[in-house]
């Protein structure tokens, strides 16, 4: 059963669906085993399919982080003792011999009493031998009237390397490449840095480098993850339909497999992994887990019973999985809950696909493509990887169907002439194995005249 669990489910509709799948599941599934036996797997869908425990051996490994172990920023030259800073504004700078050109960019550090001034790059303007002035990276004049007072000599001036106060991150065997996105969490002191996703620059076998990221830095201290943030990386970082840099988290379902097996049942090794899910920073996706063939009654009703909805309508994915659960090239995943070779003179295998609405997400390297979500900002610009879900949809309802799997399909309220209806229309083995429900008591009286269909199609065999 391929059920459709999206936020347009909640409420009574929930409840109605949960009475009809577990009357199904009466009708289908026998109290004996042999010498025949009749098994139900579950596929509850939304926006994406929840693997469970299955999640890595269907999607692959994810790359996850590696520890920081430093974070400075770029300096180069002779570090300079500041002896005076006014206050006032431009705030002037008094440091002897300091060999600084106009325009150059220092970083200040380590002043006493003008505190106000430390971890933060400038511009230097107007100097002379022993003095200059500071302005900001923006072009404007420091103003330093509001200060407290300047003291000692701890202070320290130093250009910042190529004019650009990167900052170089310690992280050995990071793997990053350069030009690459990173996504840095947990850093100690240099907080500033923190959970925001980074070019990266100059990269060395346990270096790189990011922009400076922040008006002023306080000095690293300790600890912090680098994560690489690209396809198949724990975060991913993309150009949201807006045009902005965007960053998503991993989460534990999947969406549609791409490639040359797309419309396969093909077992999902490497190069025929099902795709990823990057859904929101939060890595939130459907709760409610796929469950295998199983002849346990009571089991699968207890499994329907815990469903709960969420998320929005990609019942391509739903309706790949329905296959999956039932081809024989998955059962290696599940041993003894995998489907029966295909053999329609002795195995009759059944998908029975419901929904409550249109299919409205696609993807795009695990994230909604463009044009599918009502948020441009978590939208990423690109098509979708497969085209628009309806077609994926046919193609995977035809393949199914050439490997003799019989496709009963149930709509619950799908407006009459809509993209819903004509799809399930389609997707249907015959005419007559296409229902449209009105209410949860129709739906139940479809669900019911599909398990006579199906346990009249056992016996006839």
């Amino acid at each position: 059963m391929v059920l459709d669990l999206s936020g347009s489910m909640s409420g009574q509709k929930l409840i109605d669906l949960k009475n009809a799948a577990k009357d199904l599941v009466d009708l289908i599934v026998q109290p004996v085993q042999t010498p025949y036996y009749s098994k139900v797997a579950l596929v509850p869908w939304s926006y994406s399919v929840n693997p469970g425990s299955y999640l890595n051996s269907v999607r692959g490994s994810v790359t996850g982080s590696t520890a920081i172990t430093g974070a400075v920023i770029n300096l180069t030259g002779t570090q300079r003792t500041i002896t005076a800073a006014t206050k006032a504004r431009p705030v002037v700078i008094t440091s002897n011999g300091h060999g600084f050109a106009n325009d150059d960019v220092v970083w200040i550090s380590g002043v006493s009493g003008m505190t106000q001034l430390n971890n933060k790059p400038y511009l230097v303007r107007n100097k002379t031998t022993n003095t200059f002035e500071l302005y900001t990276l923006a072009g404007g004049r420091v103003d330093g009237r509001n200060y407290s007072n300047h003291s000692g000599s701890t202070g320290r001036v130093q250009k910042c390397q190529n004019n650009d106060c990167s900052i170089t991150i310690t992280s050995a065997n990071h793997g990053l490449a350069n030009n690459e996105y990173v996504y840095i969490t947990g850093v100690g002191g240099m907080t500033q840095i923190n959970n925001q996703t980074h070019l990266v620059g100059n990269p060395t076998t346990n270096t790189y480098t990011i922009d400076l990221v922040a008006a002023s830095l306080t000095p690293y201290t300790s600890g912090g993850l680098s994560w690489c943030a690209q396809p198949g990386c724990t975060y991913y970082a993309f150009e949201n339909e807006n045009g902005d840099l965007a960053t998503h988290r991993i989460s534990n379902c999947v969406t549609e497999r791409t490639g040359t097996q797309a419309y396969t049942d093909a077992a999902p090794t490497s190069g025929a992994r099902v795709g990823r899910h990057y859904p929101d920073m939060s890595g939130s996706c459907l709760g409610s887990t796929i469950e295998p063939l199983s002849s346990s009654i009571s089991g699968i009703k207890a499994d329907i019973d815990s469903f709960s909805v969420s998320g929005s309508t990609a019942g391509q994915i739903g309706i790949a999985w329905g296959w999956y659960m039932v081809s024989p090239n998955f059962a290696s995943l599940w041993p003894s809950s995998g489907g029966a070779a295909y053999n329609t003179a002795e195995t009759l295998k059944a998908v029975i696909i419901m929904t409550d609405g249109e299919f409205n997400a696609p993807y795009c390297n695990g994230v909604t493509a463009r044009g599918y979500n009502a948020s441009a900002a978590a939208s990423n610009n690109c098509d979708p990887d497969n085209g628009e879900p309806y077609g994926q949809s046919r193609a995977l309802c035809d393949a199914m169907k050439a490997q003799g799997v019989m496709v009963y399909t149930v709509g619950f309220q799908i407006p009459a002439g809509g993209g819903a209806e004509a799809l399930l229309e389609y997707c249907a083995t015959t005419s007559s194995g296409f229902y449209n429900a009105g209410s949860g008591a129709e739906l139940s009286e479809a669900f019911n005249a599909i398990g006579r269909d199906i346990t009249q199609l056992r016996i006839s065999r």
